[in-house]
């Protein structure tokens, strides 16, 4: 009776901690998303309430915004408190730690270093200054610092496996970093210029720091399955 009232105890603690990150971040999205930037004069500034969709960090944390309530759903019916539609659990289970684990941890964690440390350099790098004028503060830490607290939290709290083969979701991780940067290239070249570095570093510099910030991924790749193994074995 013990084991199975802290099963249920910690089954509860997944299912708030998710639910409390997925309303943190649906009011962050709420937030920026209704940030109209064309009302400035500065038509790169104005430029940004469609470039938006292009950057890093909104991709990641809108992954997030259906990942969380796939794993709060999975959680809800495996401790018993769900109806119906548990055939589909594994599977659902399955394509949420293959996600995490493939594309969102790695891209959070690099996209969250390379935002503070541009934005303590040079965030000209990243956009004209003025548009951070429109960006409430704690909204940065909500996309750039709480974004990777709740990937750390969740590797801690959800029961995973290091598979026996690491290759495949190696090759989803290079293949998401290979097609944003596909994405940044066709922008670029349909004069849509989605980070101020792409127009002002040369191509021999930016083919630098690709690769540099693919030896991150790679990095935080590994870390969290030792980071899962630590936890989960």
């Amino acid at each position: 009776m013990f084991h199975v009232s802290c099963i249920n105890l910690v089954s509860y603690l997944r299912i708030s901690f998710h639910f409390v990150a997925f309303v943190h971040l649906v009011v962050t999205a709420v937030v920026t998303l209704s940030i109209d930037t064309t009302v400035d004069a500065d038509p790169r500034i104005r430029n940004y309430f469609y470039i938006r969709w292009m950057l890093l960090t909104c991709w990641f944390n809108l992954i997030m915004l259906c990942y969380l309530p796939i794993v709060i759903y999975c959680e809800w019916n495996s401790c018993g408190l769900g109806s119906g539609g548990r055939k589909c659990i594994p599977l659902l289970k399955k394509i949420a730690d293959v996600t995490m684990t493939s594309v969102v941890a790695p891209t959070t964690f690099m996209a969250d270093i390379v935002f503070w440390t541009t934005m303590i350099t040079n965030p000209e790098m990243m956009a004209p200054p003025k548009l951070f004028d429109y960006l409430p503060y704690w909204c940065q830490h909500s996309l750039h610092t709480v974004s990777a607290v709740v990937v750390i939290g969740d590797l801690i709290l959800t029961p995973r496996r290091r598979p026996r083969n690491l290759a495949p979701r190696f090759t989803i991780m290079t293949a998401f970093y290979l097609f944003y940067l596909i994405v940044l290239y066709i922008n670029y070249l349909n004069g849509q210029i989605v980070y101020n570095a792409i127009d002002s570093l040369p191509g021999s510099k930016l083919r630098t720091i690709s690769l540099a910030v693919y030896t991150g991924y790679v990095v935080f790749f590994y870390l969290q399955w030792m980071l899962i193994d630590l936890v989960w074995r």
